[in-house]
C-alpha cells in the first residue's frame, strides 16, 4: 500500500491522481501556483466568467420572482426548482446568489485596477 503524502502538490499526486486535483485544492488554500495566485479574479477571463455567472443567477433568481408575482409563473433555473417541489423563496436565494458573485467580479476589478 503505498503512503499517503500529508499535502497534496501539484508534484506529489496521492493515489494516481492527476496533478490538477492538486491544483483544485490550491485554490482553496491561496497558495501561489506557477507565479500566479490561484484566488479567482486575477485574469479578465475570471473577471469576465465572474460577471457573467452572477448576472445570468441575477436575473434567473430575481426575474423569477418578479414573472411569479405579476403573472404567476416561474422560469429558468428557479422554475424547474419550484416545479419539483422547493420552496418559493428558492428564486430569491438564486438571486442573492447572483448578486454576491456580481459583488465579487466589483471587487476583483477595483483590486486589479493599476
Amino acid at each position: 500500500m503505498r503512503a499517503v503524502p500529508e499535502r497534496m502538490t501539484a508534484k506529489t499526486p496521492a493515489w494516481g491522481m492527476p496533478a490538477a486535483a492538486a491544483i483544485f485544492q490550491n485554490c482553496f488554500d491561496g497558495t501561489e501556483l506557477e507565479g500566479r495566485s490561484a484566488v479567482a479574479g486575477n485574469s479578465k477571463q475570471e473577471q469576465t466568467v465572474l460577471w457573467t455567472v452572477g448576472l445570468v443567477l441575477l436575473v434567473q433568481g430575481f426575474g423569477s420572482v418578479l414573472t411569479e408575482a405579476l403573472w404567476r409563473h416561474s422560469f429558468g433555473v428557479s422554475g424547474v426548482l419550484i416545479r419539483y417541489g422547493a420552496p418559493l423563496w428558492t428564486s430569491w436565494i438564486i438571486g442573492a446568489v447572483g448578486l454576491g458573485v456580481c459583488g465579487w467580479a466589483v471587487k476583483a476589478e477595483r483590486a486589479n485596477r493599476p
